[in-house]
């Protein structure tokens, strides 16, 4: 009888073993997809950004944008207190710092 209830026990363990790695794998996996839905690319935004659309897309916070903006490290617009980013100065701004990280 001992011996039937520590077979029962092991298995048991094993089966929440698995159910344990199954949820984990599942985790990751939501985590992982997330991730890639986060990713966006520069094509679907509008042609001109405004700060929170740059902050998104760079994955930056809202006040080094405005350094940003400020010291001119991407060009763009101000029209009234209001910043505009057309694409084609975000475009000239990732080369810039893809030829800076060479």
């Amino acid at each position: 009888m001992g011996d039937l209830l520590s077979i029962i026990a092991a298995g048991l363990l094993i089966i929440l073993v698995m159910v344990f790695k199954i949820s984990v794998q599942r985790r990751l996996e939501k985590k992982r997809r997330m991730k890639i839905e986060k990713t966006r690319n520069l094509k679907d935004y509008p042609d001109v950004l405004t700060v929170k659309e740059l902050k998104e897309f760079l994955g930056i916070c809202e006040p080094k944008i405005y350094d940003m903006l400020q010291n001119e490290e991407i060009k763009s617009l101000k029209v009234g207190r209001k910043y505009l980013i057309p694409k084609m100065y975000i475009n000239i701004y990732l080369m810039r710092e893809s030829l800076r990280v060479v």
